[in-house]
């Protein structure tokens, strides 16, 4: 019987990581890589995540982790992400629906838009 993994992807918010769970929640490999978030000089504090670079960086992460297994022995069961927690929206596709703040000074004005734009419960 082949054994079932979980591949969980992570973006944090100075390096990337693929890490694989078994099962029962036991990490079974990790890979990991630094990446870095220069600022914007007219945003202080600001930091810009390139996506293409560091999309390369997770396959990078991820062939290395799974390179460590052999795949004839495992099965993947599902493949899950996460990200840096300061910044969240939830929206349909009319309507920003939710936001939580994000740490960088450069979304606090769009954020601040979006609570004054955000319609009462009655409009849901």
């Amino acid at each position: 019987m082949r054994q079932g993994l979980f591949v969980i992807l992570d973006a944090g918010s100075g390096s990337g990581r693929c890490i694989v769970f078994d099962e029962e929640g036991e990490q079974v490999t990790c890979a990991q890589s630094e990446w870095d978030m220069p600022t914007i000089p007219e945003y202080p504090d600001s930091r810009v995540f390139d996506t293409e670079k560091n999309w390369r960086i997770l396959c990078d992460c991820t062939r290395r982790a799974l390179g460590q297994l052999d795949m004839q022995k495992c099965k993947i069961l599902g493949v899950g992400a996460t990200s840096m927690r300061e910044g969240f929206v939830l929206y349909d596709d009319t309507f920003p629906w939710f936001r939580l703040g994000d740490v960088q000074s450069v979304q606090y004005n769009e954020c601040t838009v979006l609570e004054t734009c955000r319609p009462g419960p009655d409009a849901v």
